[in-house]
């Protein structure tokens, strides 16, 4: 009885190891030993690449787009809430079709980040004397790179705040110093006709100013440039730097007021550019003049004939070409073929600066017998992008501004001007500069 006992142990055993092995086996947990040593090497993580000026698809992204972003009932909205609303305003750049981001982070002698050179902005913390919480711009800049898009910081160099702002602000800054200065106050920087102080480039000392808030920014964060807007000399008023001027003189100087000025914003100019490149060798520095060149040059005394034929000044020039076609002295078409012409520098690429300011406003005071051109026809975005799109060293089109397309608080598409738009975009997700895609200006 024993023996058989056994016996049937044995072979219900044997039939339970044989049931076993045809069970599918588990997959190891670990890879086999030859591989483990591989699996342990570090993986190259893919690195952001900045966009190159060719196919350059940008928007101006200013202060009166973001300012209800950056404040809350008068202080700086929370960092959770303005790093969620800055992530989704990159993400509807993406989805709206732009590559690049000109992020406004000094509109009047401010900052919109926590700065050693300016004071910061009431537009960023709620009002001026106040710090920040946090780095606004820092996010920003992780936001946009995050989704792929290239940001640059935009300054504008000399225009400044007003005689009620500038009491407010602290005493570390130069120009506040300069403001509390019975001998620089009218030098350095001068009061004009807008109520804002203004910056006198044609001393070294404010000059070296502008040029130490650029190398700040290029060496604090990942900005893929440095970019400038049109506000150069705010008049042509002999009075402006008549001490500055005289003092030249005094010294030897041969150039007339006009060349002097010209020449002093040129030299800063060609500073900012090699302070951005010495920073970063893939980082480029741009301007945006206005329209009319023969304006900016005469009466804002920026030297874009300059700029845009020797090499050195600038990596692109965009201008604003903010008119339409009917305009009775700058017809868009026309004003647009001639900045391509005035590009001959090889170093220097063209991006062509569209507006939706008119197409809100519906009239241009300064176009003559096209005034109204922009009432009457909802398709001159479209006909511009078409236009810049035939030109062919136009590196891209920048379009001003995010407020157009988005509402940077909540991300909702604004109602007006909704056919401008609507037309716009048939074409600017499928154009590709310098062009490849043929238009025939059918809607």
């Amino acid at each position: 009885m024993k023996r058989l006992t056994l016996l049937l142990i044995c072979v219900l055993f044997f039939m339970s190891a044989c049931e076993m092995s045809a069970l599918p086996q588990s997959e190891p947990t670990q890879p086999p030993h030859e591989d483990q040593s591989a699996s342990t090497e570090p993986v190259e993580e893919t690195r952001y690449q900045p966009h190159t000026p060719e196919n350059l698809k940008a928007v101006w992204l200013s202060q009166w787009d973001m300012q209800r972003v950056y404040v809350d009932q008068s202080k700086q909205r929370s960092e959770n809430d303005f790093r969620v609303r800055a992530s989704e305003i990159m993400k509807n750049a993406v989805v709206d079709g732009f590559n690049t981001v000109f992020l406004q982070v000094r509109p009047f002698g401010d900052s919109f980040y926590p700065s050693e050179v300016y004071p910061p902005s009431k537009m960023a913390v709620g009002e001026y004397g106040r710090e920040f919480e946090y780095d606004p711009v820092e996010i920003l800049v992780e936001a946009a790179h995050k989704e792929n898009l290239s940001i640059h910081a935009w300054v504008n160099p000399f225009r400044l705040m007003t005689t009620e702002e500038m009491e407010q602000i602290g005493p570390q800054y130069a120009v506040k110093k300069w403001y509390d200065s019975d001998a620089l106050r009218g030098q350095y920087l001068i009061l004009q006709g807008d109520g804002r102080w203004y910056l006198n480039p044609g001393y070294s000392e404010v000059r070296e100013l502008i040029v130490s808030g650029a190398k700040e920014i290029m060496e604090r964060y990942e900005v893929d440039g440095l970019h400038l807007d049109d506000y150069f000399y705010p008049t042509a008023s002999a009075s402006f730097d008549a001490e500055c001027f005289s003092e030249y003189l005094a010294a030897g100087g041969e150039m007339t007021l006009a060349d002097f000025r010209r020449n002093a914003v040129s030299e800063l100019v060609k500073t900012l550019r090699d302070t951005v490149h010495s920073a970063s060798a893939d980082a480029l520095f741009g301007i945006a003049p206005g329209g009319n060149p023969d304006r900016a040059y005469s009466s804002e005394y920026a030297d874009v004939f300059r700029w845009c034929e020797e090499d050195g000044f600038v990596d692109y020039i965009c201008p604003e070409i903010y008119f339409g076609f009917e305009h009775e002295t700058y017809p868009f078409d026309e004003t647009a073929e001639r900045w391509s012409k005035m590009v001959t520098a090889s170093s220097v690429r063209l991006i062509i600066g569209v507006s939706f300011h008119k197409a809100s406003a519906g009239f241009d005071q300064y176009a003559g017998s096209g005034a109204y051109e922009w009432a009457k026809h909802h398709d001159i975005l479209y006909r511009s992008l078409e236009c810049a799109a035939k030109i062919e060293n136009c590196s891209g089109v920048s379009v001003f501004s995010y407020q157009y397309f988005r509402t940077a608080l909540t991300g909702e598409v604004p109602d007006f001007p909704k056919e401008e738009r609507e037309a716009f975009m048939k074409l600017w997700k499928q154009v590709i500069f310098p062009a490849s895609v043929q238009t025939d200006g059918e809607m």
